[in-house]
């Protein structure tokens, strides 16, 4: 069974430039040069057929895909472009500074054409990664060199995250409130802006003690009972780092012109009571999804549905893409342009840490 692994701190690499030019990233920048990116961050999910695989894997082969790695073998490393599974590789990473901070950046090289070579026009650095730390965009950086040119690299340096549900989770039904692990198609849930809507996909996946050993951003978010105010959530709450929940205060009100925001579980650990469960031996996500996002009640916490934007989309099987196709066929023309919308303002991972340590400096609740 395939595994995935979504990187959240992507661009394209036609976002950026070097010394105020596109750049082909076949090569490394040219020392002394200054480079730059523009516009907002996006994702991309790669998929990985062993699913005990832990690695991005390099460039061992120079501008080739492995045989092993490639499309219908049991290594296949792929990234999924309209609808079509590419052969993708972490080329290299280099290093470029505001002379306070240093970004890394990760080249990531993509197969557009299948042919099983890496640089052809457009493939070298189609995607750039920022390893760590975002830098800031529309600012020239100072580029200081390769900082690491492996045969492979850690997924868990950048993380692989799925948004759902740990099994245990109690859901608000139209028959009171049922283990997320017992929801089927078709079973009735409230939700927060159109009532009792029915299930139309629901999945689930299990990880293993050894894959979070292996990758620990993979450990679930615990949000304890009534950390985000008003007394919720009633029980704790283990949900998946990326999973959204509800803040409603003044702060997002000053903050971004509205009272009610949806942020990532991980970008809110400053608050006293999220805490990463390290404690699981094991965890099973479940994810379910309506005709449109929603926000449901989850031990008693306003969260998230499964949010069927382009990120979301790319990170399932094949076969679950198939089916979430049949049912939801505008899906297919969507993914990869114009994302589902939001049932709230979706909050990127700064601005959600920002919210969050606000609302810490402020002794306010989450939720008012």
């Amino acid at each position: 069974m395939a595994i995935y692994y979504n990187y959240s701190q992507t661009i394209f690499g036609t976002q950026s430039s070097v010394n105020g030019s596109a750049f082909n990233y076949n090569f490394a920048p040219p020392s002394g040069s200054t480079w730059s990116y523009t516009g907002s961050l996006t994702s991309h999910v790669v998929r990985e057929e062993d699913d005990n695989a832990i690695n991005y894997n390099g460039d061992p082969t120079n501008e080739t895909v492995s045989p092993g790695q490639r499309v219908g073998q049991s290594g296949q490393q792929t990234t999924n472009i309209g609808g079509v599974e590419r052969h993708a590789i972490l080329d290299y990473v280099f290093e470029v500074s505001d002379g306070t901070n240093t970004y890394q950046i990760g080249v990531v090289d993509v197969d557009l054409n299948n042919d099983t070579d890496l640089d052809d026009t457009g493939e070298d650095g189609y995607y750039l990664v920022f390893v760590g730390d975002v830098p800031p965009p529309d600012t020239p950086l100072s580029y200081r060199g390769i900082s690491s040119n492996s045969d492979a690299y850690s997924h868990a340096s950048v993380g692989g995250v799925l948004v759902c549900f740990a099994s245990g989770t109690m859901i608000d039904t139209s028959n009171g409130q049922k283990a997320v692990e017992h929801l089927h198609l078709g079973d009735l849930v409230e939700t927060r802006d159109a009532g009792l809507q029915a299930i139309r996909w629901i999945g689930s996946r299990k990880v293993s003690a050894e894959a979070l050993a292996v990758d620990p951003k993979l450990y679930p978010i615990r949000i304890k009972a009534g950390t985000l105010g008003n007394n919720t959530p009633t029980r704790d709450l283990l949900v998946s780092p990326q999973h959204r929940v509800l803040v409603r205060s003044k702060i997002a009100q000053r903050m971004f012109g509205t009272n009610e925001v949806l942020a990532g579980a991980k970008q809110l650990l400053e608050a006293e009571g999220i805490e990463v469960a390290t404690d699981v031996s094991e965890i099973e996500y479940f994810h379910f999804t309506f005709d449109a996002h929603q926000i449901v009640t989850s031990n008693g916490a306003q969260t998230e549905s499964l949010y069927l934007g382009p990120m979301a989309i790319r990170g399932i099987s094949a076969e679950a893409r198939k089916e979430l196709f049949s049912i939801f066929p505008e899906l297919r023309a969507r993914a990869g342009h114009r994302p589902q919308n939001g049932a709230r303002m979706l909050l990127n991972g700064r601005q959600a840490r920002s919210l969050a340590a606000r609302h810490v400096k402020n002794s306010k609740a989450l939720v008012q």
